[in-house]
């Protein structure tokens, strides 16, 4: 049991949530993942905190200094398939896994569309880097997956679920 437990929160970290949802049994209290529901929406809500302003106090103060843009020119097509090859993490809402974007962007198959897509990536990095971007530009790309893990109901006939967030 202990190392069921193990291997699952390993894979948990690793990103592999489909693996690590096979090592969860009768024994353990997670059971699976819940359908969505109007019952199972609800729980997450009223697990889910209230937004609140940013403190002051948590702020890092900023300079004005900002770095030298040519540092980032060294992010090219290589580079994104390099650090594609050693990326192990689970898909958020596009449901791409590492291995997914692994083979999409690392195999000859693809042809000059798998460069192309790295260029267009390592693109993307640069502008990230060097400039300011409006934040609804980056709806899609700061977007969760939230898987709600079914657990057994509480005393109080309560819906069990465990929310785990999952971002791209």
């Amino acid at each position: 049991k202990k190392q069921k437990r193990k291997a699952f929160c390993r894979l948990m970290m690793l990103g592999k949530v489909s693996q690590a949802l096979k090592f969860i049994d009768n024994a353990c209290d997670i059971k699976g993942v819940h359908r969505l529901t109007r019952k199972v929406k609800a729980a997450l809500t009223d697990k889910h905190p209230v937004g609140a302003a940013v403190s002051s106090d948590v702020k890092l103060e900023t300079t004005d200094q900002q770095p030298e843009p040519v540092i980032f020119e060294s992010i090219y097509a290589e580079s994104v398939k390099n650090v594609t090859k050693n990326v192990h993490v689970s898909g958020g809402p596009t449901h791409i896994d590492a291995d997914g974007w692994r083979h999409i962007l690392c195999c000859n198959s693809y042809g000059k569309c798998s460069t192309v897509l790295c260029e267009a990536i390592a693109d993307f990095a640069k502008i990230m880097a060097t400039q300011e971007v409006s934040a609804n530009c980056l709806k899609e790309f700061t977007a969760s997956r939230l898987v709600p893990l079914d657990k057994d109901d509480d005393k109080f006939g309560n819906i069990g679920v465990c929310p785990i967030g999952i971002r791209e």
